[in-house]
């Protein structure tokens, strides 16, 4: 009866293994679709190799909305946190946040700028897709 259990717990161990493999893979991917992607629409908007600095190409986005006050806040909230400590993995957790709803903001500067029209349905489906299609977005608006 003990080997049972011992390989149920093993499974399950091995299940949690197999969920964080998968968060860490969705993201990386979704950290180098969102670099490559972004850094395009600036170049093709700034014709600048400075917009593939990866924190730098933050303040360029927010200076492509003329909102340069918003892009030096928004650069200063991709600060990495090494800690697992509580207080700190909140304080994380909350710059997050703060930096998926600045990038929301921005993008829907720039697409109601391109798409009056449709630029709060765009951003209703970047939300629901929590950002995912963010820089997308942003790659195909980038010659208009």
């Amino acid at each position: 009866m003990g080997g049972i259990s011992v390989l149920v717990v093993l499974g399950l161990f091995m299940s949690f293994y197999a969920l964080y493999l998968f968060l860490i893979f969705i993201s990386i991917f979704y950290l180098v679709e969102n670099y490559i992607f972004e850094s395009l629409f600036l170049y093709n908007k700034t014709h600048s190799k400075k917009s593939w600095i990866p924190y730098y190409s933050k303040y360029l986005l927010g200076k492509e909305v003329a909102l340069e006050k918003e892009g030096l806040f928004y650069l200063s909230l991709n600060v990495q946190l090494g800690s697992l400590d509580t207080i700190i993995f909140l304080l994380f957790l909350g710059c997050v946040l703060l930096s998926f709803i600045m990038n929301i903001y921005i993008l829907h500067q720039i697409i109601k700028k391109v798409y009056p029209k449709y630029g709060d349905w765009i951003t209703v489906f970047n939300v629901l897709t929590l950002g995912f299609f963010r820089s997308i977005s942003l790659f195909l608006v980038r010659n208009k």
